[in-house]
Protein backbone atom coordinates (compact mmCIF):
# COMPACT_ATOMS: atom_id res chain seq x y z
CA UNK A 1 0.00 0.00 0.00
CA UNK A 2 1.70 3.20 -0.86
CA UNK A 3 -0.98 5.86 0.63
CA UNK A 4 -3.26 5.35 3.72
CA UNK A 5 -7.09 7.10 3.83
CA UNK A 6 -6.56 9.96 6.70
CA UNK A 7 -9.59 11.79 6.38
CA UNK A 8 -12.25 12.88 3.70
CA UNK A 9 -13.19 16.97 4.16
CA UNK A 10 -16.48 18.05 3.27
CA UNK A 11 -17.16 22.13 3.16
CA UNK A 12 -20.74 22.94 4.49
CA UNK A 13 -23.07 25.86 5.24
CA UNK A 14 -24.00 24.93 8.60
CA UNK A 15 -22.13 22.72 10.46
CA UNK A 16 -24.41 23.15 14.05
CA UNK A 17 -27.38 22.02 11.86
CA UNK A 18 -26.01 18.85 10.32
CA UNK A 19 -24.61 17.44 13.10
CA UNK A 20 -27.63 18.70 15.03
CA UNK A 21 -29.64 16.39 12.53
CA UNK A 22 -31.56 12.95 12.79
CA UNK A 23 -28.96 12.04 9.98
CA UNK A 24 -26.08 12.05 12.69
CA UNK A 25 -27.66 11.24 15.24
CA UNK A 26 -26.06 7.55 15.75
CA UNK A 27 -22.80 8.94 14.86
CA UNK A 28 -19.78 9.74 17.16
CA UNK A 29 -18.78 13.12 16.78
CA UNK A 30 -15.74 14.52 18.14
CA UNK A 31 -15.47 17.86 19.36
CA UNK A 32 -16.54 20.81 17.72
CA UNK A 33 -13.16 23.40 17.29
CA UNK A 34 -12.66 26.73 16.06
CA UNK A 35 -9.38 27.48 13.63
CA UNK A 36 -9.25 31.26 13.67
CA UNK A 37 -5.99 30.94 11.48
CA UNK A 38 -8.01 29.22 8.55
CA UNK A 39 -11.14 30.75 9.24
CA UNK A 40 -13.27 27.65 10.16
CA UNK A 41 -15.49 25.82 12.86
CA UNK A 42 -14.39 21.87 12.13
CA UNK A 43 -15.53 18.65 13.39
CA UNK A 44 -14.34 15.71 12.93
CA UNK A 45 -17.17 12.16 12.54
CA UNK A 46 -16.24 8.72 13.90
CA UNK A 47 -14.79 7.00 16.96
CA UNK A 48 -11.38 8.62 18.66
CA UNK A 49 -9.50 5.32 18.42
CA UNK A 50 -10.37 5.15 14.67
CA UNK A 51 -8.41 6.41 11.46
CA UNK A 52 -10.14 7.53 8.57
CA UNK A 53 -12.90 10.15 9.68
CA UNK A 54 -15.06 12.36 8.23
CA UNK A 55 -14.51 16.23 8.38
CA UNK A 56 -16.90 18.44 8.43
CA UNK A 57 -15.81 22.56 7.83
CA UNK A 58 -18.00 25.64 7.65
CA UNK A 59 -16.08 28.98 6.58
CA UNK A 60 -16.47 31.48 9.49
CA UNK A 61 -14.03 33.79 7.82
CA UNK A 62 -11.98 35.15 5.59
CA UNK A 63 -9.58 32.17 3.88
CA UNK A 64 -8.99 29.37 1.88
CA UNK A 65 -12.43 27.37 2.83
CA UNK A 66 -14.53 31.00 2.87
CA UNK A 67 -12.95 31.33 -0.69
CA UNK A 68 -14.04 27.92 -1.88
CA UNK A 69 -17.15 28.01 -0.49
CA UNK A 70 -18.01 31.24 -2.52
CA UNK A 71 -16.89 29.53 -5.65
CA UNK A 72 -17.43 25.89 -5.58
CA UNK A 73 -19.86 25.53 -3.10
CA UNK A 74 -20.75 23.34 -0.27
CA UNK A 75 -19.35 19.83 -0.79
CA UNK A 76 -16.26 17.98 -1.21
CA UNK A 77 -13.44 19.51 -0.53
CA UNK A 78 -10.65 17.45 0.04
CA UNK A 79 -9.17 13.84 0.63
CA UNK A 80 -5.86 13.42 2.96
CA UNK A 81 -4.12 10.52 2.57
CA UNK A 82 -1.31 9.19 4.54
CA UNK A 83 2.39 8.24 2.69
CA UNK A 84 5.04 7.02 4.53
CA UNK A 85 7.62 9.19 1.94
CA UNK A 86 6.62 12.47 0.08
CA UNK A 87 8.83 12.52 -2.41
CA UNK A 88 9.11 8.96 -3.21
CA UNK A 89 5.31 9.16 -3.93
CA UNK A 90 5.27 12.68 -6.00
CA UNK A 91 7.85 10.52 -7.94
CA UNK A 92 5.06 7.92 -8.80
CA UNK A 93 2.34 10.84 -9.85
CA UNK A 94 5.04 11.51 -12.54
CA UNK A 95 2.78 12.17 -15.54
CA UNK A 96 -0.39 11.25 -13.64
CA UNK A 97 -2.31 14.78 -14.35
CA UNK A 98 -1.75 15.97 -11.02
CA UNK A 99 0.05 19.02 -10.04
CA UNK A 100 1.80 20.38 -6.65
CA UNK A 101 -0.76 23.35 -4.94
CA UNK A 102 0.80 26.37 -5.23
CA UNK A 103 1.03 26.85 -1.02
CA UNK A 104 2.63 23.08 -1.01
CA UNK A 105 6.32 23.98 -0.91
CA UNK A 106 6.04 25.96 2.10
CA UNK A 107 3.34 23.63 3.84
CA UNK A 108 6.38 20.88 3.06
CA UNK A 109 9.14 22.47 4.28
CA UNK A 110 7.39 23.35 7.66
CA UNK A 111 5.13 20.51 8.29
CA UNK A 112 6.27 17.17 5.42
CA UNK A 113 2.48 17.74 3.75
CA UNK A 114 1.81 19.11 0.22
CA UNK A 115 -1.97 19.50 -1.49
CA UNK A 116 -2.48 18.25 -4.79
CA UNK A 117 -4.85 20.06 -7.26
CA UNK A 118 -6.00 19.67 -11.12
CA UNK A 119 -7.47 22.30 -12.91
CA UNK A 120 -11.32 21.37 -13.39
CA UNK A 121 -11.06 18.43 -10.44
CA UNK A 122 -13.77 19.87 -7.82
CA UNK A 123 -11.29 18.23 -5.07
CA UNK A 124 -7.57 18.57 -3.57
CA UNK A 125 -5.85 15.59 -2.02
CA UNK A 126 -4.07 16.50 0.88
CA UNK A 127 -0.43 14.50 1.27
CA UNK A 128 0.87 13.65 4.84
CA UNK A 129 3.93 12.32 5.46
CA UNK A 130 3.88 9.71 8.28
CA UNK A 131 6.17 7.73 9.89
CA UNK A 132 4.19 4.56 9.56
CA UNK A 133 0.77 3.70 8.95
CA UNK A 134 -1.93 3.83 11.70
CA UNK A 135 -3.08 0.55 12.77
CA UNK A 136 -6.45 1.99 13.96
CA UNK A 137 -9.50 0.64 12.11
CA UNK A 138 -10.75 2.34 9.68
CA UNK A 139 -14.29 4.51 10.35
CA UNK A 140 -14.78 5.28 6.69
CA UNK A 141 -14.34 1.60 5.04
CA UNK A 142 -14.42 2.66 1.05
CA UNK A 143 -15.18 6.47 -0.62
CA UNK A 144 -16.95 6.52 -4.08
CA UNK A 145 -17.65 9.50 -6.03
CA UNK A 146 -17.31 9.87 -9.80
CA UNK A 147 -13.95 11.02 -10.97
CA UNK A 148 -12.68 8.71 -13.17
CA UNK A 149 -10.39 11.94 -15.29
CA UNK A 150 -7.32 10.80 -16.29
CA UNK A 151 -7.14 7.92 -13.47
CA UNK A 152 -6.41 10.65 -11.11
CA UNK A 153 -7.78 8.54 -8.63
CA UNK A 154 -6.07 5.02 -9.27
CA UNK A 155 -2.39 7.16 -9.53
CA UNK A 156 -2.89 7.67 -5.75
CA UNK A 157 -3.01 4.48 -4.61
CA UNK A 158 -5.00 4.34 -1.69
CA UNK A 159 -7.31 1.29 -1.57
CA UNK A 160 -10.25 3.13 -0.07
CA UNK A 161 -10.89 5.41 -2.76
CA UNK A 162 -13.18 4.25 -5.54
CA UNK A 163 -15.01 5.51 -8.93
CA UNK A 164 -18.55 5.41 -9.09
CA UNK A 165 -21.51 7.24 -10.30
CA UNK A 166 -22.19 9.01 -7.14
CA UNK A 167 -20.43 10.37 -4.26
CA UNK A 168 -20.85 8.46 -1.05
CA UNK A 169 -19.33 6.97 2.07
CA UNK A 170 -19.26 3.29 3.61
CA UNK A 171 -19.15 3.26 7.08
CA UNK A 172 -19.13 0.27 9.17
CA UNK A 173 -22.94 0.15 9.42
CA UNK A 174 -24.47 2.49 7.20
CA UNK A 175 -24.23 4.30 3.43
CA UNK A 176 -24.08 8.10 3.87
CA UNK A 177 -23.97 10.23 0.41
CA UNK A 178 -22.85 13.05 0.58
CA UNK A 179 -26.06 14.89 -1.13
CA UNK A 180 -27.91 13.57 2.37
CA UNK A 181 -25.48 15.19 3.81
CA UNK A 182 -25.65 18.38 2.19
CA UNK A 183 -29.75 18.56 2.40
CA UNK A 184 -30.16 18.71 5.75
Amino acid sequence: MKAQLNHIALLVEDLDQIVQSQLFSSLELGPVETFESEGTKEIYIGPNCSTAKMLLLEAISDGPYKRAMQSRGPGLHHICIDVLNILDFLDTLSGSGWYLHTSSLHLYQNCKQVFLARSSTPVLIEVNEVKKFSKQTHYIKSFHFPLNKYNLIDALSCPSLYIDDSSYFKLNNRTLSIESILKV
